[in-house]
């Protein structure tokens, strides 16, 4: 039996404070520990403690399997070694998905090139621009007689008086 405690289904409520009471009329406790959210700071239900002796720690998985912790009966096991996990892939994201890796990005079967990319990139961009500068030279929804302009005053005093 090892010395190290896996202790779960643990009230919300219970700190390391009180896994070392409960744990602690069986022996001499190296450390305890309950496991709590990052982000939220709660208490993930589950904790650790490490017992000094391993006789010290089959009297207590014996003692307090199924004991009632805060109105909650408690899981006792030795606890056993983190599994490996698989390393973390993906990511990228953003601005079109990360690039690709190495300057290629992926288009049907074929890979292209970043310069032979860059000119779809620049067509379709002088496109948006065309887009935004036709809103912008879109004729104004005010009367021609309500723009104030000097041009426009100019010509407005030049014309011929209607009799």
């Amino acid at each position: 039996m090892g010395k190290k405690l896996y202790v779960g289904n643990l009230a919300y409520s219970v700190r390391d404070n009180d896994l070392e009471q409960a744990f602690g009329e069986f022996g001499s406790i190296v450390s305890a520990k309950v496991m709590m959210e990052r982000d939220t700071g709660r208490s993930k239900g589950f904790g650790f403690v490490e017992m000094g002796t391993d006789a010290e720690a089959l009297a207590a998985v014996e003692a307090m399997n199924g004991h009632s912790l805060q109105g909650r009966a408690l899981t006792v096991n030795e606890a056993r070694p983190m599994e490996a996990r698989p390393p973390r892939t993906g990511g990228g994201g953003g601005y079109g998905g990360g690039g690709g890796g190495g300057g290629t990005a992926v288009v049907g079967r074929r890979r292209l090139r970043w310069w032979r990319r860059w000119p779809q990139r620049w067509w379709r961009w002088l496109r948006r621009r065309r887009r935004w500068s036709r809103r912008l030279l879109s004729p104004s929804p005010r009367p021609r007689s309500q723009i104030k302009s000097s041009f426009g005053s100019f010509f407005r005093f030049c014309a011929p008086r209607s009799a």
